[in-house]
C-alpha cells in the first residue's frame, strides 16, 4: 500500500524471540534469557486504528531480571496506554557486562517497578484521579567514581502516583558535600504537560556543603567571575516550592557559615529568604529578603541583614 499523511498500508507485524542472548567480546557477563513477543496491527490503513502491543519483554542482565509489557491504542486521537515494568540491577556487575571508561568504579543496588493504565489526556487535568499509575525506585549503596569526581547515594527512595512524587529519603555525598533530603512534589504531570504550577516542599540537612566545589571550573583556563558579579537568574513563575535548610557548615569563597537554618521559597517568579540564621566571623546573622525576577531585564534584590556579636578581630 501507499504511505501518505492520512493513510498507511494495512499492516501486520509479528515478532517473537525465544531464549535470546548477547554479550560483548572479552566481557564475562551477558544478557540472556531474552523473551520478546511484539505485535503491530493496522487493519484498514487509518493510522489512528493502529494497535501496538509489546506483550512480553523479559531478559536477565548480568544476573538481574527485568520484565515489561506495553499496549498502545488510538495513538493519534486519544492515546491509551497500559504498561508495566519491573526489575532489579546490581550495578557492580555492569563492569563485567559493559566496557566502562578506564578508572571508573560503579556499585550499588537498584530496584524499580512502575505501572500506568489510562489515557494520555487524563494526565495534567482534573481527570488525573482516573489514571491508574504508580511505582517506586529504590537505590542502596550506590557508588560512582572516575578520575575526577566521586559520588555516592547511600539510601534513596522515590514513590510516585499520578498526583504526587514522594521522596522519603535521599542520603548521599558528592565530592566533599553530604546531603540528606526528603520531601514531596505535587502536580508534576500538569507542570510537565500543561505548564501548571509545580508545588512541593523539601528539607535539606547537611554536615558540610562547600559551594566552591560545586561551581564548574572555567574552560580553557579562564578566570572565575568576580565575586561581586551576581548572575541574572530567572525564577520560573509556575513553581511554588519551599526548602527548609539545616546545614552545620556552609563554605562560599572565603566565608564559612555554621549552624545555618531557615527557609527558601520560590513562588511566582520570586525567591524569598525567610529567617535565614547562621554563625559567621564570631557573630550571628539573620537574613530576610527576596529576589524578584519577574522583570528579567531588571531583577530586584532586597535583603535585610541583622548582624550581632562581631568584633574587630573576627571581622
Amino acid at each position: 500500500g501507499k504511505m501518505t499523511e492520512e493513510k498507511m498500508p494495512k499492516t501486520q507485524i509479528f515478532l517473537q524471540v525465544f531464549d535470546g542472548s548477547f554479550h560483548y567480546e572479552d566481557m564475562p557477563e551477558s544478557v540472556n534469557n531474552i523473551q520478546v513477543e511484539f505485535v503491530f496491527l493496522n487493519p484498514d490503513g487509518i493510522p489512528d486504528n493502529s494497535i501496538i502491543n509489546l506483550k512480553k519483554l523479559q531478559l536477565t542482565m548480568a544476573g538481574s531480571a527485568f520484565s515489561a509489557n506495553c499496549l498502545l491504542k488510538t495513538p493519534i486521537s486519544k492515546p491509551y496506554m497500559d504498561a508495566q515494568g519491573k526489575g532489579k540491577l546490581d550495578l557492580e556487575k555492569i563492569k563485567n557486562l559493559l566496557k566502562l571508561e578506564k578508572g571508573t568504579e560503579l556499585s550499588g543496588l537498584v530496584d524499580a517497578d512502575f505501572s500506568i493504565k489510562g489515557y494520555y489526556s487524563q494526565m495534567g487535568t482534573s481527570q488525573i484521579q482516573n489514571l491508574q499509575a504508580g511505582g517506586k525506585v529504590l537505590i542502596k549503596n550506590l557508588k560512582w567514581k572516575n578520575a575526577f569526581e566521586y559520588a555516592q547515594l547511600n539510601d534513596f527512595a522515590l514513590q510516585f502516583t499520578p498526583q504526587k512524587i514522594n521522596m522519603p529519603v535521599c542520603i548521599g555525598k558528592w565530592k566533599d558535600n553530604d546531603f540528606d533530603i526528603n520531601g514531596t512534589l505535587n502536580q508534576v504531570p500538569g507542570y510537565l504537560l500543561n505548564n501548571e504550577t509545580l508545588k512541593g516542599k523539601l528539607t535539606l540537612k547537611s554536615k558540610n556543603i562547600n559551594i566552591n566545589t560545586l561551581i564548574p571550573e572555567p574552560k580553557n583556563g579562564g578566570a572565575k567571575a568576580e565575586s561581586n558579579t551576581l548572575p541574572v537568574v530567572e525564577i520560573p513563575t509556575n513553581i511554588d516550592l519551599q526548602l527548609d535548610l539545616n546545614i552545620d557548615k556552609l563554605i562560599y569563597e572565603k566565608y564559612i557559615l555554621t549552624s545555618l537554618t531557615g527557609n527558601v521559597a520560590a513562588k511566582g517568579g520570586i525567591l524569598n529568604l525567610n529567617n535565614l540564621k547562621a554563625d559567621l566571623l564570631g557573630g550571628k546573622i539573620v537574613m530576610n529578603g527576596k529576589y524578584d525576577s519577574r522583570n528579567i531585564k531588571h531583577p530586584v534584590t532586597e535583603i535585610n541583614t541583622i548582624a550581632t556579636g562581631f568584633t574587630p578581630s573576627s571581622a
